[in-house]
């Protein structure tokens, strides 16, 4: 399901103001969309002696989510920076949100670094960071969690994105509709090619591609869904944007154990650029793994930016190369291959 809620919930002097923003134009800069930042102190003012009680936070519960239905409503996601210390005003939250796809992060840091923030601020009745911490509700059971006493608003922001991102991805069989995608990603929406193997790049017409894929869709689309499939469909956002695969043929590197290599491309360029080809490829290893692989490997080529940062960003390192084999543009390039042990 699409996830257009994200909640922050953490105690008082946790970061989470800070990191709604951050987060907001994070994704933003990266996807163009928007959302809007729902926070609890806009709805509740409170005085720097004052006692906030879970009754004082129930009062405010629903105008806080009606807000939120209204940016929702209106196109936008939202951002919603809470204390939420009790069952019934989680649960009411909940019940609203769910529908639009909740994503509930726990905001938390040491209670020492709390207390520091607390001071610093000076808004806040003395131990209201304690209080809040103490009751905070619930306890676990959150999509994740971030500490932002170790790490900054920009790079909690974009652990949050990057999951935002991989909750939005979904790998699948190939359906009849695809057919028509892969035609056009072969025949004139071609720029993914000028990274992927330029050095085997080659023209076909519509109707040869046509038939092609459809001769492959008849041979794979009558798989059963929990089949052990060499190749998915990437789909962001329910959008198919592209695929992952596995062989075990490599390049100039001996394979006589048989380790599966993996590959993906994503040619529809609206979805490259911000994590979801590392998401989808992640996805991918982590059904190799549930299947036994203890070790894969991946291809490329030393003018491929985007691929290498997406493996090293897997964790993958330097196997072999073949210094100066890839030839594109009449210049000279290195055949890499990187492995993944698992």
């Amino acid at each position: 399901m699409d996830k257009r809620v994200i909640l922050l919930n953490g105690p008082s002097s946790s970061g989470k103001s800070t990191l709604a923003a951050a987060l907001a134009e994070r994704i933003r800069a990266k996807t163009g969309e928007s959302f809007g930042v729902v926070s609890i102190d806009d709805f509740m003012k409170i005085a720097k002696d004052e006692v906030i009680y879970e009754d004082d936070v129930w009062e405010i519960a629903g105008d806080m989510i009606g807000a939120a239905l209204r940016l929702l409503e209106g196109g936008s996601g939202v951002i919603i920076d809470h204390v939420i210390t009790s069952p019934r005003i989680y649960g009411g939250l909940v019940s609203a949100l769910e529908r639009y796809g909740l994503l509930t992060v726990h905001v938390t840091c040491d209670p020492e670094v709390l207390k520091s923030r607390e001071a610093a601020r000076g808004d806040r009745r003395s131990g209201t960071a304690d209080s809040s911490l103490e009751y905070l509700y619930p306890k676990d059971g959150y999509g994740m969690e971030i500490d932002t006493g170790v790490s900054s608003p920009a790079e909690c922001a974009e652990a949050i994105f990057r999951r935002l991102v991989r909750e939005r991805v979904s790998l699948r069989g190939m359906v009849r509709d695809d057919i028509g995608d892969y035609v056009r990603w072969f025949t004139t929406v071609t720029g993914w090619m000028d990274t992927d193997a330029p050095w085997e790049r080659e023209t076909a017409s519509e109707e040869e591609e046509r038939r092609a894929w459809t001769e492959y869709y008849d041979a794979v689309g009558d798989l059963p869904a929990d089949a052990e499939r060499r190749k998915y469909e990437i789909e962001y956002r329910g959008v198919h944007v592209g695929w992952v695969c596995s062989y075990f043929d490599l390049d100039y590197v001996p394979n006589p154990d048989m380790i599966p290599a993996v590959g993906i491309d994503i040619p529809e360029e609206s979805a490259r650029g911000f994590g979801v080809g590392t998401a989808a490829l992640g996805m991918f290893i982590d059904e190799l793994r549930r299947r036994g692989a203890g070790r894969v490997f991946t291809q490329t080529w030393s003018g491929n930016a985007a691929m290498l940062r997406t493996a090293g960003k897997l964790g993958f390192v330097p196997y072999a190369a073949a210094e100066g084999i890839r030839e594109v543009d009449g210049k000279a390039y290195d055949a890499l291959t990187l492995v993944l042990d698992m």
